[in-house]
């Protein structure tokens, strides 16, 4: 699952960053140059060359956090600032992740450092696991974690950076990150912001690059682990690329890079999947068991969360709705997966039965939100607290977007849709800085009549619920009742979690009748997600001894709408 926060900050800095992209040589000097030297050690060596402040004082920083990540300021080791003569200057360490230099008024200074390989660490149990890797095979690094910067620039302010990288080629490493492929150097204008999110990545990796015209992409695996071609994978990579470009008709952007990293699994057969994105970039980390056959349903939720993020490109930088205010995630996000779903539908990258299966999944966790009724106010309150309102405007916005297409379409006799609206946007953007709700709702507006418009303002700002379709034009669907059965852990999971103790167990749950019951000291909840009906896996202390329990965390069978296409429908009815 994608970290929420990393959605939205680290989507503000994608394609702001192709300002001057990629200037091999520039006779200008750079206000931050970096270089990222291999050393034996191992280590690499970080310098910085810049100008300090003009009041003889200068932080440099990494980010305290990140993505989830606490960050304890241990990739900065044996810092110094020297000064144009090569004279160490004071420095204080003054938190975990800020040094303060002082200096001469506006002295041109040196920074170094060490990154060096983490050794053994607890593992991070707050989400996707975003910290420095550093070891005989890779070198990856998240910019926010890893990267000091100096507090000499405004939030704003364009930056003309350089980024070099020296040492990896010479021992057969390859190098790729955010500012593109090899060692540079890269030349570029970007605010800070931007430019700390990033990756940088270099190891024994496996490199596919692919142009769409003039224009390169690549995917970079690591490890030697996974049962799939990274070919195939460039070749998916580049389809939703071309795909997504097509639709708004914008190959603008220079470089794209995904990465995909390997994740050890808590115990043999379980799984993980995630990753942020990144600038110019998608993270991509999994177990090694990812399954990328096309009939799986890793390819299905792999191919979505790449056009997913991907489309974010548009419905978040170019058209300028990501942000840090939960109030628009009902179309940042909700709009997102719904695009994300039919573009890939219309590419062919998934099949019309792996479209409804999305569908009928996002319907279901629209309709058995207990937060479903919730105002975006309160959405906008408790999004960063409570996992059931951090989900709802995803699957609000999604359900919202399949009534508005239809509305559209039915209002305008088939001769628009929501695509129109979406590169409508795009072509006539709103506002520069992410846009509001009552924004956003004004450029509906000119999409549909005002019935329709009051039922989606009731729908975003109220609270109301979702008109959901009878029918839907494309793929041509309609809608049935159908007796289902939901995901359940029968407990509460994230209060358990947090606690360390189980609580919330549900009597006649599968929780409850295969043994789980409140009070137990939990160690461990893993979930098995196969082609079948999953697999909870608990190990509770019991009179102090460890006791695994497993069970089918679904609840009891109930009655749900669901999708179907037509010809399912009309059997049915028939008695067959």
């Amino acid at each position: 699952m994608i970290d929420t926060w990393n959605r939205y900050v680290v989507w503000t800095a994608i394609s702001y960053f192709l300002v001057t992209y990629l200037h091999q040589c520039s006779s200008a000097e750079p206000d931050l140059a970096y270089t990222f030297l291999l050393k034996r050690g191992p280590a690499i060596e970080v310098t910085i060359h810049f100008t300090g402040n003009s009041d003889g004082e200068t932080n440099l920083q990494v980010a305290p956090e990140w993505g989830g990540i606490v960050n304890d300021g241990s990739d900065v080791n044996d810092l110094t600032v020297l000064d144009a003569n090569g004279q160490a200057v004071p420095l204080e360490q003054t938190a975990p992740t800020v040094w303060q230099v002082r200096h001469e008024n506006g002295a041109r200074l040196t920074a170094r450092y060490e990154i060096r390989p983490p050794g053994a660490r607890e593992p991070n149990r707050n989400g996707n696991d975003y910290r420095t890797r550093f070891d005989a095979n890779l070198f990856q690094a998240i910019g926010n974690l890893a990267i000091l910067m100096p507090q000499v620039f405004s939030e704003n302010q364009n930056v003309y950076f350089q980024v070099s990288f020296r040492g990896f080629d010479e021992i057969g490493w390859r190098i790729v990150s955010s500012f593109g492929l090899g060692a540079g150097p890269f030349a570029f204008t970007s605010t800070c912001d931007k430019f700390l999110q990033s990756v940088l990545m270099a190891g024994n990796l496996d490199i596919q690059e692919r142009w769409i015209g003039e224009h390169r992409i690549a995917v970079a695996v690591a490890g030697r682990v996974w049962s799939f071609e990274t070919d195939k994978l460039a070749n998916w990579v580049e389809q939703i690329v071309r795909a997504e470009r097509d639709f708004f008709s914008d190959h603008t952007d220079p470089w794209y890079l995904v990465t995909l990293t390997p994740l050890p699994a808590s115990h043999p057969g379980s799984s993980s999947f995630g990753g942020t994105a990144v600038t110019n970039c998608f993270a991509l980390y999994c177990t090694p068991n990812l399954n990328l056959d096309p009939a799986s349903p890793d390819f299905q939720r792999t191919m979505i969360l790449l056009a997913h993020e991907y489309f974010h490109n548009w419905n978040g930088i170019k058209i300028p709705t990501a942000g840090k205010d939960p109030s628009t995630y009902w179309f940042s996000e909700g709009f997102t997966n719904y695009f994300a779903r039919r573009v890939l539908f219309r590419a062919g990258l998934i099949t019309a039965e792996q479209f409804l299966a999305d569908l009928n999944s996002a319907l279901r966790a629209y309709e058995s939100n207990e937060f479903k009724l919730a105002t975006n106010a309160v959405i906008a309150e408790s999004f960063w607290s409570n996992h059931n309102v951090r989900d709802l405007p995803y699957r609000r916005g999604d359900m919202l977007a399949v009534f508005l297409d239809e509305q559209i379409r039915t209002q305008s006799e088939g001769r628009q849709s929501l695509d129109d609206l979406i590169v409508d946007l795009f072509r006539n953007p709103i506002a520069e800085h992410p846009m509001t709700t009552e924004l956003l709702l004004d450029r509906i507006s000119q999409f549909v009549d005002e019935t329709v418009f009051d039922q989606i303002r009731q729908v975003v700002v109220a609270g109301a619920e979702v008109p959901i379709p009878t029918a839907i034009a494309e793929p041509a669907l309609t809608l049935k009742s159908a007796q289902a059965r939901s995901y359940d852990p029968g407990f509460d999971l994230e209060k358990s979690r947090d606690s360390k103790i189980i609580c919330g167990v549900r009597e006649s749950s599968e929780a409850w009748l295969a043994g789980l019951r409140d009070g137990q000291t939990l160690q461990r909840y893993s979930l098995q997600n196969g082609n079948g009906a999953p697999t909870a896996e608990v190990v509770v202390l019991i009179d102090g001894e460890a006791k695994k329990i497993e069970y089918t965390p679904l609840s009891a069978p109930q009655e749900i709408r669901v999708y179907q296409f037509p010809s399912e429908s009309q059997n049915q009815s028939n008695g067959r």
